[in-house]
């Protein structure tokens, strides 16, 4: 039993040739041949599987160190350009108030200096009142720095950002408008309705009116005659 263990040993390893030994186990039976056969195929698939395993998990290894890494790159830049526009918030808030004025915001966006900052962090401004008003979320007409810092990281990268996002204020103005006067005109449209109800409720109560007064007055001479 020792001497067949490191004979399938030697085989599978290649300290042997399997054909040779396939020859003289197929002269006493072919079934012991294709025994050896077949256990020859199971063992190269086997070892054909675990080879690829390795190889695959280290691929997958080498892929999730990479996504890691570029998160971590990502997350660097990101805490950057943070940094750099709480900055940049400081300057513009010359009167030290916490928060940034239209007045302001126009005043230091036209400078050549906050436009290349702006540049470098990958934001264009084309149009200072419409990027004041797309980071203006709240309407009051100044920016905190939340709101400086987080409109700005959502509109780097994409110049187009910020053409879409005035549009969509825009848009939502709009809306806000136009279901305003669809309130309005509701009202009135109710208002009529209700005009309209009393004022033919009026005519059918006239209406009933004149009908009596005209049955009266038929009535009238078979009165006279009866009390003849």
């Amino acid at each position: 039993m020792p001497r067949v263990l490191l004979t399938l040993f030697a085989i599978v390893t290649g300290g042997l040739n399997w054909s040779n030994t396939e020859f003289v186990l197929r002269s006493i039976s072919p079934f012991y041949g294709l025994l050896l056969l077949l256990y020859v195929a199971l063992m190269l698939l086997a070892m054909m599987n675990i080879v690829t395993g390795i190889f695959v998990n280290d691929a997958i290894e080498s892929t999730q160190t990479d996504v890691d890494l570029q998160t971590q790159a990502e997350l660097d830049k990101t805490s950057r350009v943070m940094d750099e526009l709480k900055r940049l918030f400081r300057t513009f808030d010359t009167d030290a108030s916490g928060t940034i004025t239209l007045d302001e915001f126009k005043d230091h966006i036209a400078n050549q200096g906050v436009k290349e900052m702006l540049a470098v962090l990958e934001i264009e401004v084309a149009d200072a009142m419409g990027f004041f008003e797309v980071l203006d979320v709240d309407g009051t007409q100044e920016l905190d720095i939340d709101e400086f810092v987080m409109g700005c990281i959502y509109l780097k990268g994409a110049a187009k950002m910020v053409n879409v996002a005035t549009l969509m204020r825009e848009n939502k103005l709009m809306m806000s408008q136009i279901m305003k006067q669809a309130y309005k005109l509701e009202d009135r449209v109710n208002h009529l309705t209700t005009k309209v109800e009393g004022f033919f409720g009026d005519s059918d109560l006239l209406r009933n009116i004149g009908h009596a007064a005209q049955w009266k007055s038929l009535d009238e001479p078979f009165e006279i005659e009866a009390k003849r």
